[in-house]
């Protein structure tokens, strides 16, 4: 399981899969120090917070979460290299921005690396690819699509039995 901002247990989606499809997981998290280039914020210093958070609260849960640091693909080919038989990875898409490209860079690295990844929307009540006019095209004006977007059903919250055992 590859967590990224959505640092936390209960309801991921792609922990939830993660969990009930895989018999032993390897929980990751990724800096990228090209992120980071350039005077640190504030914001970035709180995220980094909520990541040590986040790990007390796994240590907490009898799990490790593993932080790995560097290029990314260098990470991966590391990680591919020490579990040669980690066949599947476990993700929450982002649909925009860094995310979206990292994405697509981790995509062509993982085919490479011949692990099957399961991308999952979690961070929005809806995915930005799911409201589409009757003819399928993408909305031009807000409230049309925002008319569309009340009518559609909220996801339930997930149930996430992380335990021991993971």
């Amino acid at each position: 399981m590859w967590f990224r901002r959505d640092l936390r247990i209960e309801d991921n989606v792609a922990l939830k899969h993660a969990l009930e499809e895989s018999n032993s997981l390897l929980l990751l998290f990724h800096v990228n120090p090209e992120q980071f280039l350039g005077e640190q914020s504030m914001n970035q210093a709180s995220f980094f917070k909520s990541v040590e958070f986040f790990r007390d609260e796994i240590k907490r849960k009898h799990a490790t979460l593993h932080i790995l640091y560097g290029d990314l693909e260098e990470c991966f080919l590391k990680i591919k290299k020490e579990f040669p038989h980690w066949s599947d990875i476990y993700i929450n898409r982002d649909e925009t921005g860094y995310g979206l490209e990292r994405d697509k860079i981790a995509s062509t690295l993982f085919k490479k690396l011949d692990v099957k990844p399961h991308g999952y929307h979690d961070h929005y009540l809806h995915s930005a690819r799911e409201i589409k006019t009757n003819s399928g095209s993408y909305y031009q004006v807000f409230t049309p699509y925002f008319t569309k977007w009340k009518e559609l059903q909220s996801p339930d919250v997930v149930e996430v039995g992380f335990d021991e055992k993971s």
